[in-house]
């Protein structure tokens, strides 16, 4: 994989997640670009640089997100994205033998997925962090599972959008330099057949 690439497109998405994502919400959830994107390279990179760029996509979730906005500050908390990120993608690694890379549904089914593991990490993380003394969270009292319904509706609204973006992405194949093993080169072999 291309670092280069990966890491500019990462950063690019995450800034489009934070200035023009909300344009797009329902209910209070956004489209994650970023999502899409590492959902894709879940897909078609090597397994140790799809979850590096989901550690570099999920730390900038956190940075680039605050959770709660109190009197004083906002508090940012790094971690709760980056770890719900790196094990959904994980888990798209461990199936994605059994999957058509090159698919848009395909990819849209592991934005999906990526989503919803990165919501339980994300609700966990913080209902972890309630727990204690003098501990807060992104919601009021007793409402961790309404919190979870939108990180699954902001997954929903994620595959929505990794159909342009997965277009584009796939349109940029031969930049990425995926390994055979994780499908690059298969496609473009079985695409000359």
């Amino acid at each position: 994989m291309r670092w280069s690439l990966a890491i500019t497109l990462i950063v690019v998405a995450s800034a489009l997640d934070v200035s023009l994502a909300p344009m797009f919400s329902v209910w209070g959830a956004a489209p994650s670009l970023a999502l899409a994107l590492v959902a894709f390279l879940a897909l078609l990179a090597e397994r140790r640089a799809a979850i590096w760029a989901a550690l570099l996509a999920g730390t900038l979730a956190d940075l680039t997100d605050p959770a709660i906005s109190g009197p004083i500050a906002p508090l940012y908390l790094i971690g709760p994205h980056a770890l719900g990120l790196a094990l959904g993608v994980s888990a798209v690694i461990q199936i994605r033998g059994a999957l058509k890379k090159r698919s848009l549904l395909v990819l849209m089914t592991a934005t999906v997925a990526v989503g919803l593991l990165s919501g339980v990490v994300w609700t966990f993380v913080w209902a972890m962090r309630g727990w204690f003394p003098q501990g807060s969270t992104p919601w009021s009292d007793g409402a961790a599972l309404g919190a979870l319904g939108g990180e699954a509706l902001a997954a929903a609204l994620s595959a929505c959008a990794a159909l342009p973006l997965g277009w584009a992405l796939l349109k940029l194949m031969p930049w990425w330099s995926f390994p055979a093993t994780a499908g690059g080169a298969r496609f473009a072999v079985a695409s000359r057949a």
